[in-house]
């Protein structure tokens, strides 16, 4: 092949159609309604004939925040980063081996968050947490 070929703008350009269409399917983790400290949460995908993309997947943490004694506060929130610091690792594994792994994804984030961002930065991005 010449040199010549590999800029060859005046060709067609080639597209791959083999994927055509994506569907969202719901996961639910094991069998485990209350969970304690250091418990795990494992979401298991059974799908033998499906790609899945992580980049696209989302997760739902769905609870309650209660006071000491037990009663639900009204005027609590989470603030920036609350949901990652619940969490002392985040792996993701396909067939048992370890793709990724984050230990503590709250500092983690907060960490990459204060050398990316310039204060403009922060400032729009306020409202989304």
């Amino acid at each position: 092949m010449n040199s010549t070929d590999i800029l060859n703008v005046m060709e067609e350009p080639l597209f791959d159609n083999a994927i055509v269409s994506f569907e969202k399917h719901t996961h639910n983790p094991y069998a485990s309604t209350n969970l304690g400290n250091y418990d795990e949460i494992r979401i298991p995908i059974q799908r033998q004939d499906t790609y899945t993309s992580p980049y696209f997947s989302t997760l739902y943490i769905r609870g309650r925040l209660c006071k000491s004694d037990g009663t639900v506060s009204v005027t609590a929130r989470f603030d920036k980063l609350g949901v990652l610091l619940l969490f002392e690792e985040i792996r993701y594994e396909l067939n048992g081996i370890t793709m990724d792994r984050v230990r503590n994804p709250g500092m983690t984030a907060l960490m990459k968050g204060y050398v990316s961002f310039s204060q403009n930065d922060v400032t729009s991005m306020h409202s989304a947490g």
